[in-house]
């Protein structure tokens, strides 16, 4: 005959068992030492927020089991369900259970996008995403509760939407508003065979490379360049190229002309207020204004191959040009003083 008595003591329960036989009593002694898992209460959460259901800490050797088919302390739950633990201790005598019911709530989608650079000034406008219309929004920095946003100024933004049920989802996104670099011309100064270069109306450019015509090359904004004396009239197209880190490159070029017998200089540093060339970009004319005390010869345009399609004398400090027959394009517009020439670009559209 087998009698078992079982009791608590301190938390621990303590099982002995009886064995009486041939009028002899025999007794063993067990102890569950298994702490009971605690699941928590039931719970509802958010699709894009699991839970971590933990069976707690068991003595060496005890062995976990779920519902689910894990045997790990923990479990990471993502879908609506009942869901229970068994541990067990290494006698196999001692066991101890607890279960819980989770429900999963939809999530919403929040979707800014890919980082963006935008250039030529903006807004940028950002959308939440693709959100059911009982949405709410709130977005960072600002604080606006619409779906889209209109972004002027270059940061780092982010969106929170959260649906009617309580379930939120947050997008962040980069964004660079930036200028496109330009440069109007070139100014150029100095006599053979050493010249100053520096660019002429220069915007929104952070590196610059120089393009001397002769193998030689610099990255300084306003350079000086020495060319070599050859004895004998040579023409070299200096080009200068602009640019910056977010929104491209402009260039310009200009030529520069070496006498060895007159040492003559390359031209005059005249500023945009000046000479003023415009409407540009135009379509059918531009007008040349000279505001300046030199004395404007002749313009000659030139298309960004090098070929001259225009060469027109000047006779007053205001005239305006016919462009009517220029196809669409780039052209340089070499305007010539008694004292030297200024470059400005110039852009044609049909």
């Amino acid at each position: 005959m087998i009698e078992a008595y079982s009791k608590f003591t301190k938390g621990i329960l303590i099982t002995t068992a009886f064995l009486i036989r041939g009028g002899f009593c025999y007794s063993q002694t067990t102890t569950c030492q298994l702490n009971t898992p605690n699941l928590g209460i039931d719970t509802t959460i958010c699709s894009n927020a699991p839970i971590t259901l933990d069976a707690g800490s068991q003595p060496y050797g005890s062995t976990y089991t779920w519902s689910n088919g894990d045997t790990t302390q923990t479990i990471t739950v993502h879908t609506s369900g009942t869901y229970s633990v068994l541990v067990e201790d290494t006698s196999g005598t001692c066991t101890k259970a607890d279960t819980i019911i989770i429900t999963v709530n939809p999530s919403p989608t929040a979707n800014l996008g890919g980082d963006t650079t935008l250039c030529n000034g903006g807004p940028f406008i950002a959308t939440a995403g693709n959100t059911p219309s009982s949405s709410s929004y709130l977005w960072t920095p600002g604080g606006e509760t619409t779906n889209v946003k209109n972004i002027y100024n270059s940061g780092t933004y982010s969106v929170k939407v959260t649906n009617s049920i309580g379930c939120s989802a947050t997008d962040t996104i980069n964004v660079v508003i930036a200028e496109s670099p330009t440069v109007s011309g070139i100014i150029t100064t100095g006599s053979f065979p050493n010249f100053y270069f520096s660019p002429n109306y220069s915007l929104n450019a952070s590196h610059y490379f120089w393009d001397f015509g002769d193998g030689n090359t610099d990255t300084a904004q306003n350079t000086f360049h020495t060319y070599a004396i050859s004895g004998s009239w040579k023409a070299y197209t200096v080009c200068l190229t602009v640019s910056n880190n977010d929104c491209g490159e402009d260039d310009i070029c200009t030529i520069v002309t070496t006498d060895a017998n007159s040492n003559s200089t390359g031209i005059k540093n005249l500023n945009i207020e000046e000479l003023k060339l415009f409407p540009n970009p135009a379509t059918q004319s531009i007008t040349i204004e000279n505001h300046s005390s030199y004395k404007i010869k002749n313009i000659t345009i030139n298309n960004f191959l090098g070929q001259q399609v225009m060469k027109i004398a000047i006779k007053s400090n205001k005239q305006m040009i016919d462009i009517s027959n220029l196809i669409s394009g780039l052209y340089q517009v070499t305007i010539e003083f008694e004292e030297g020439t200024v470059n400005r670009k110039l852009e044609v559209i049909k």
